[in-house]
């Protein structure tokens, strides 16, 4: 998420800057980013993290590049129902009422409502507009946080006994689950360690929940691929 999102933000605008300011031409940027950056949101940590440098990021060459006559601004949007978000969020019955009831003008926004604010932070209209991040999001922001709260049972680590928080997904401690869960997939997640390669913690815990549908594995001290 974050080589995507920021890195990916950085290389891209970073090079067309340079071209722009070696022709001499003024050029127009608006990147995309998200409310959860400055109020953060749970299950988010890894895009939060990305989409919090995106919005230094923009504010930052947004003066930096002014003098070359190079705009730079960005869109946060607040919740709107695409497919994939529907399936993670709005899964429980009631998931949807309640989200709404959080939001001022009490519904979701749309794709199009999105597109508009980005055609007119790069339209003339905005000519005067730079460094600057404009929320689409109905006022639904720090005050009125807009993630449904997920109900937290309690489960128990098979392999330290330990209790864990149980969110939507499976049972897992809180912290930044969803990073190890995508390592894991990756196949960056070491199966074995120290001089014999004894199964350490982790793999112990990967075997222990294989085909449980636990949305991954405990981070912290003596989980990092070591006994």
């Amino acid at each position: 998420m974050v080589e995507i999102s920021l890195y990916g933000t950085f290389n891209f605008s970073t090079a067309v800057a340079r071209r722009l300011i070696a022709e001499g031409r003024p050029g127009v940027m608006c990147n995309i980013i998200t409310t959860y950056a400055w109020t953060g949101a749970p299950g988010v940590a890894h895009s939060a993290a990305a989409k919090a440098g995106m919005l230094a990021f923009t504010k930052s060459v947004g003066r930096e590049w002014g003098e070359h006559a190079i705009r730079v601004n960005a869109v946060a949007p607040g919740f709107v129902p695409t497919e994939s978000a529907t399936a993670q969020i709005l899964s429980a019955p009631d998931a949807a009422d309640r989200m709404r009831g959080l939001i001022p003008l009490g519904r979701f926004g749309c794709s199009e409502e999105i597109a508009d604010a980005v055609s007119f932070l790069m339209s003339d209209q905005a000519s005067y507009i730079t460094s600057s991040i404009l929320t689409v999001d109905a006022a639904c922001r720090s005050e009125y946080q807009c993630t449904p709260p997920r109900r937290a049972t309690t489960a128990r680590d098979p392999v330290r006994n330990r209790v864990v928080a149980a969110l939507p997904g499976g049972p897992h401690p809180i912290g930044s689950w969803a990073m190890i869960r995508m390592a894991s997939a990756r196949g960056n997640v070491r199966r074995g360690c120290g001089p014999r390669r004894r199964p350490c913690r982790q793999a112990r815990w990967l075997a222990a929940t294989a085909g449980t549908g636990r949305a991954g594995i405990p981070t912290g001290r003596g989980w990092c691929g070591r006994a």
